[in-house]
């Protein structure tokens, strides 16, 4: 079979193996891509990226509750049971997906504070506050992010100013945002009681994106690694 293809290729001259070559190359550049791609951690995916940064293991029914409406809405104990079988080679493929990832992404609602003249700058607000004063967002099932290298309670974003000016119209409509954080995770943590455990993945964040929730975007701010 191997020396008929040889053959074959031969019989169409190096046009044949130019665009052999180009095949590959191109499978090769997409999957470069896909690996280069944050991993967007959100109410679906988040007991994933926990279960493979720790040494805990999670029981296959916080896997189903993340990612089944129909085992969330399932009255009995038979029904949730064989959604889990069914769902194995979901939870494996999503496992791997997480343990891949190099970058991750999240979505945090915040809020833009009035624009700061002498600093050229808006304060923003990022999520919610913990014990920590480093903001966080909570997720379903007890889980949730916290942004490690953010600290109080506002992060100043720099805009310049006749860039915030074309935002007064919409900024008197709302002053909602949607911060998208990009960084990378350092670990997780268990805080809270045996009853209630809080599962937190912890990121150092290396990029903000900031947009109205209803209007353009605002601007970006680049973060310094704490460790740089």
């Amino acid at each position: 079979m191997l020396t008929k293809f040889f053959l074959n290729m031969r019989s169409f001259g190096s046009t044949a193996v130019v665009v052999l070559l180009l095949s590959f190359t191109t499978a090769f550049a997409e999957s470069d891509d896909q690996d280069s791609e944050p991993y967007v951690i959100n109410n679906e995916s988040v007991p994933f990226m926990y279960e493979t940064q720790t040494n805990d293991k999670t029981p296959h029914s916080v896997f189903a509750y993340a990612i089944s409406e129909e085992f969330r809405n399932a009255k009995e104990e038979f029904t949730r049971y064989d959604l889990i079988q069914e769902l194995q080679p979901v939870f494996k493929e999503n496992l791997s997906k997480a343990r891949k990832a190099k970058t991750v992404e999240v979505s945090l609602n915040g809020w833009l504070f009035e624009y700061d003249f002498e600093k050229s700058a808006f304060p923003i607000g990022i999520g919610s506050m913990g014990p920590h004063q480093a903001p966080y967002v909570a997720f379903d099932q007890r889980y949730s992010v916290r942004l490690t290298n953010i600290k109080g309670r506002t992060t100043m974003l720099p805009v310049k100013l006749e860039l915030a000016r074309k935002l007064a119209r919409d900024l008197e409509d709302s002053r909602e945002i949607e911060c998208i954080v990009t960084g990378r995770i350092t670990g997780t943590e268990l805080e809270g009681s045996i009853q209630h455990p809080q599962k937190i993945v912890n990121i150092e964040v290396d990029r903000i994106v900031v947009k109205l929730v209803d209007g353009p975007e605002v601007g970006s701010l680049d973060l310094p690694s704490p460790s740089a």
